[in-house]
């Protein structure tokens, strides 16, 4: 387990896992975090957006693997965002790959975190 903390419209992604489970749940302020299945054909590859907010409650969001993601903080009263990832191993490097966070998870699938809904 290990917290993340970023400030608000910082953009930490894109990287999937080829092994690893992330199950993030935040615990100070709000993120948009984006999702794409890498596993699927490419034809139906889509990004989903999530937004946490511990204001909300408490939600854990899994991440399986092959599924490319990344977050970025958004405005709130709290300042930094902090997110915890109950991952299913201890991270080693060896199983996932990374991306710049305006690249998109994939050259097909576009995404601009500026563009985002909740960005």
């Amino acid at each position: 387990m290990y917290v993340s903390t970023t400030r608000p419209g910082v953009v930490k992604g894109w990287h999937a896992h080829t092994e690893q489970v992330d199950r993030f749940v935040v615990v100070r302020g709000s993120v948009l975090v984006a999702l794409c299945d890498l596993t699927v054909p490419r034809e139906e590859w889509r990004v989903q957006e999530v937004v946490l907010d511990c204001q909300r409650g408490p939600r854990v969001l899994t991440i399986p693997p092959g599924v490319a993601h990344g977050w970025m903080a958004l405005e709130h009263q709290d300042g930094e965002s902090w997110v915890m990832n109950l991952c299913s191993r201890e991270y080693t490097g060896s199983d996932e790959f990374r991306r710049g966070p305006h690249d998109g998870p994939v050259p097909s699938v576009p995404y601009d975190w500026r563009q985002s809904r909740d960005g």
